[in-house]
């Protein structure tokens, strides 16, 4: 989840729900993969203007969005179920949900970590850094991520553990495949 262009504006749960945006200033709408018309999922307002980057949480009625205009822009929680959307963060930057329970967040391009309890709808517990001086990341559904450094000397692919140490690196930093 982050600010990636147009194209994601979309997301799509294991039961056929699709999220997603119609446009600038259009509301975060909901269709049936089966077909049929779509309904606002979370319509604009002063509060929520410039919805985008819709994203299903594995349950698949718990949902992400950006907020990134409007009186309080941030990370905002929603559910299918009509709950009202909830701001987590005020970041705007990259997000990704880990099954296990965290939500990662690029900070300033550092990965920051924090747990995300769907029953009180909020951030909870220490922020927890994953690592610094970081340009973007993934995260696999096993909880495995990748990040890319912005450390100069250019790209290098490493492997580490989940203590950050070092566990092997390909090729040379800088150097083109």
């Amino acid at each position: 989840l982050g600010p990636a262009g147009p194209a994601a504006t979309g997301t799509w749960n294991a039961d056929g729900d699709i999220l997603f945006i119609g446009g600038p200033a259009n509301p975060l709408l909901r269709i049936a993969a089966s077909g049929g018309g779509a309904e606002e999922a979370v319509p604009l307002s002063e509060l929520h203007a410039a919805i985008r980057f819709p994203h299903f949480l594995p349950d698949g009625r718990h949902f992400l969005f950006m907020s990134l205009a409007g009186s309080a822009p941030g990370t905002y929680l929603a559910s299918l179920d009509g709950m009202s959307p909830v701001r987590l963060t005020t970041d705007l930057g990259q997000l990704e949900y880990l099954p296990s329970g965290w939500l990662l967040i690029n900070r300033t391009n550092t990965l920051i970590a924090q747990r995300l309890d769907l029953d009180q709808a909020a951030l909870v517990g220490e922020v927890v850094t994953v690592a610094d001086t970081v340009g973007g990341f993934s995260a696999s559904a096993t909880g495995l991520v990748a990040y890319r450094g912005v450390q100069g000397g250019g790209p290098q692919l490493n492997w580490r553990d989940r203590s950050g140490k070092l566990l092997g690196s390909v090729g040379d930093p800088g150097e083109r495949h």
